[in-house]
């Protein structure tokens, strides 16, 4: 049977693969309080590899690129005054003195987002998470996604530099906005380098509309990563 493919098209059911997820620890399952709540996405974005026509669909749009960050990833949550303290996939009970707890109370998240119907993602970098590839002293937070959680809608890069101002918090690093006109070959070439102040490889960039538009080649926001071939070769990814 022969079948018409469209970029983007879930191939899993014909070919019958599984998607993975890593099991909780036995020590952290009665930890968790639930998966992450009121319909957030998970973070992830898709590679350039999977979704090159999105270079001709975003030349000449507004565009934001960041450094992609090796660590874990967080999302804290406040909607109607529940709080949330969660990793990728989980949000953990207040009991736990895990790092994403840590962090959040670094922060005073639960104060500071007190009132706020809103959902914040980044990674956090620790001298204890994937060899301290930023070569930091302490844990810190890095923000790359607000949610708003009244229209689930992601806020734009101007929002979200604003309510980062607001609250204290760092935003993932800025390497490029303006006029998108890359090709693939300069930003893989942008991938491409060490996180500043070490001798580590970045693991690449993610690539943002600073304003949020829909992607007809992503069937979704305008988001996607460039990753480092030779990072990817040094940590056998």
């Amino acid at each position: 049977m022969k079948i018409e493919l469209n970029m983007g098209f879930d191939l899993s059911s014909y070919m019958n693969i599984i998607h993975y997820e890593k099991p909780i620890p036995i020590q952290m399952q009665g930890m968790i309080r639930c998966g992450l709540p009121y319909g957030i996405p998970k973070t992830d974005e898709e590679r350039i590899e999977n979704c090159e026509n999105i270079i001709d669909e975003l030349q000449g749009e507004d565009a934001y690129i960041t450094t992609k960050l090796d660590g874990t990833s967080a999302t804290y949550v406040m909607k109607d005054g529940d709080f949330h303290v969660c990793s990728r996939n989980n949000s953990y009970k207040d009991v736990v003195q895990n790092i994403y707890w840590k962090m959040a109370m670094k922060h005073d998240l639960m104060k500071t987002l007190s009132g706020m119907n809103i959902a914040i993602q980044g990674e956090i970098c620790s001298p204890s998470i994937q060899g301290n590839k930023l070569g930091l002293k302490t844990p810190e937070f890095f923000v790359f996604n607000i949610i708003n959680l009244e229209h689930m809608q992601h806020y734009n890069f101007i929002i979200i530099r604003e309510i980062c101002e607001k609250l204290g918090l760092n935003m993932v690093p800025l390497e490029y906005i303006g006029p998108f006109n890359f090709t693939i070959e300069q930003l893989t070439a942008m991938a491409h380098g060490k996180y500043e102040g070490t001798n580590n490889l970045k693991e690449g960039i993610v690539v943002r509309t600073t304003v949020e538009r829909y992607s007809k080649v992503l069937r979704g926001r305008s988001s996607f990563k460039v990753v480092d071939a030779e990072y990817l070769l040094k940590n056998n990814e």
